[in-house]
């Protein structure tokens, strides 16, 4: 679980969970750092759907896609700036929504 508020951190977890094809968590991710609140609500809905469907539509992939992938492109720019850190408030609202 990273420490600190370091954008670097996050980018790692992200990539990872990129990597281990877990887009569904990236998603989830990115969209917590960045988004609105209705955002992540929908990102969570389309995840429990895929979840018990087994498979994601291709409406569902089109819309999660379409919100997490700005966010996605702002965690990779910022883990280059500022040094990649974060306010803690949002590190702490990720921690305690079990995300990290």
């Amino acid at each position: 679980m990273p420490k600190g508020k370091d954008y670097n951190v996050f980018k790692k977890i992200v990539l990872k969970a990129e990597n281990d094809n877990e887009h569904g968590r990236v998603a989830e991710i990115v969209t917590s750092l960045f988004g609105t609140p209705e955002e992540l609500k929908k990102i969570k809905q389309i995840n429990k759907a895929h979840d018990k469907r087994g498979y994601i539509t291709l409406e569902d992939s089109q819309e999660r896609n379409s919100i997490s992938s700005k966010y996605y492109r702002k965690l990779m720019n910022k883990s280059k700036m500022n040094n990649g850190y974060m306010k803690k408030d949002n590190l702490y609202k990720m921690e305690k929504k079990g995300l990290i």
